[in-house]
C-alpha cells in the first residue's frame, strides 16, 4: 500500500501499483504504462513522438504533464464520476462522448498524430496541468 516514484529511467517503463499512488518523472520510455487500484498517478517526462502511454487508476485522479512532448498527439481520456481539467488547446473528435455515466473522449492537440496517452480513471479527475502545443505556451 504505499507509493512509487520513479525518476530518470530510460527504455520502456511500467509501473504497477495496488493501493498507493505512482509518480514517474523524467522518464524517457518509448511506451509506458502505470496503473494503481487506489493511488493517484502523476507522469512528467520526454515524449516520444511514436510513442504510447497509458494510465490507469480505479480510484485516483491521473496526471500527465505534455510540456516534454512535440505539441502533436492524441489521447483517448476516459473517466466516470471525474472531470477532465487541462488548460491545453484539444481538439475532441467525432467519436467522443460526454453523458451522465460517465466521460469519455478521443482528443487530439496540434495536428493530431504522434504520441498516443490513454489516461482512465474511474472516480478521479484526469488532469493535464501543462502541454507543448501549437499556440501554447
Amino acid at each position: 500500500g504505499g507509493d512509487i516514484q520513479r525518476r530518470e529511467l530510460k527504455g520502456a517503463a511500467r509501473v504497477r501499483g495496488v493501493g498507493g499512488g505512482i509518480v514517474c518523472d523524467g522518464v524517457t520510455a518509448a511506451s509506458g504504462r502505470a496503473g494503481t487500484g487506489s493511488g493517484e498517478i502523476k507522469c512528467a517526462g520526454p515524449v516520444d513522438r511514436k510513442g504510447r502511454y497509458e494510465f490507469h487508476s480505479k480510484s485516483g485522479d491521473v496526471q500527465i504533464d505534455l510540456t516534454g512532448g512535440s505539441g502533436d498527439a492524441s489521447l483517448e481520456l476516459e473517466t466516470f464520476s471525474g472531470d477532465l481539467d487541462t488548460g491545453c488547446a484539444l481538439t475532441m473528435q467525432p467519436n467522443g462522448n460526454g453523458s451522465r455515466t460517465g466521460k469519455r473522449g478521443t482528443f487530439t492537440m496540434g495536428h493530431g498524430g504522434g504520441a498516443h496517452f490513454i489516461p482512465k480513471t474511474f472516480s478521479g479527475d484526469v488532469r493535464i496541468p501543462g502541454c507543448r502545443s501549437h499556440g501554447d505556451n
